[in-house]
């Protein structure tokens, strides 16, 4: 798993093609930020904030939705709010066409009160966050939603590895099915296998099993916090990663 320092970004940051720019924010802000971050939406993503029952998770989108949006206009060089989505067939964000010229993909996941956004150039992105804590039933759900030979690796584990294995596995396989416009109900388990991790033998750093996914993407493992695991996934090989943390000032 990539050790990452996330730093404070440069004034002027610049995405070059096969790199791999990711972002981590907290969705709990300054109030003040919030309501500067509100101001970027659109009507429909204000619409859809509005449409969650829980303040917490009606904040939290609003503060996910306006980084994003910071982001892409900081990397485009326009203004968060002239920012324009499209939606895939299962809800993944792009830009519209009169914005996709510059060739710039992005992803963005959240758990626990983090969040990320991954950026490439003309290669397809995902990206999934995972807070590892235990879950009882994790072989049971390993059994519908993993391979075959990824469920035989994770019970073959010791019992106190296996939630770490669990959460990696689970998010390359997230990262790869989001990169590709679904979710993890897109793909049967023994049609879908995760990659290896890119610098990773087979069967080291969790369930490392061949996969048919292994020609089309590339995985690399990042830990933006402690007890979180996210997985990157990218079309073709995975360049160099860089990783910022931001901050409403810098954004």
């Amino acid at each position: 798993m990539d050790s990452i320092a996330w730093a404070d970004p440069p004034a002027r940051v610049v995405l070059r093609i096969g790199e791999i720019h990711l972002w981590r924010a907290a969705l709990t802000q300054a109030e003040e930020v919030e309501q500067s971050l509100a101001r970027t939406l659109s009507d429909d993503e204000r619409r859809r904030a509005e449409g969650f029952r829980c303040e917490r998770d009606r904040r939290a989108f609003g503060v996910g939705r306006g980084v994003l949006r910071t982001l892409v206009g900081r990397y485009l060089g326009i203004a968060p709010a002239r920012v324009v989505f499209e939606y895939g067939r299962r809800g993944k964000p792009r830009l519209a066409d009169t914005l996709s010229k510059a060739g710039l993909r992005f992803n963005a996941a959240h758990s626990n009160g983090l969040y990320l956004c991954a950026f490439a150039l003309r290669q397809e992105i995902g990206i999934d966050l995972e807070y590892v804590i235990p879950v009882p039933e994790m072989l049971q759900v390993a059994e519908l939603a993993f391979s075959s030979a990824e469920h035989a690796a994770l019970c073959a584990l010791p019992a106190e590895e296996r939630p770490q294995a669990f959460f990696e596995c689970w998010s390359r396989k997230e990262a790869c099915l989001k990169a590709g416009g679904c979710g993890m109900a897109g793909g049967s388990r023994d049609r879908f296998a995760a990659p290896p991790v890119v610098g990773e033998p087979q069967g080291h750093g969790g369930l490392q099993t061949q996969s048919r996914a292994e020609e089309r993407w590339s995985i690399r493992l990042v830990r933006p916090a402690p007890r979180y695991i996210a997985a990157v996934a990218a079309e073709g090989s995975l360049g160099p990663v860089q990783a910022w943390a931001w901050r409403s000032v810098a954004g």
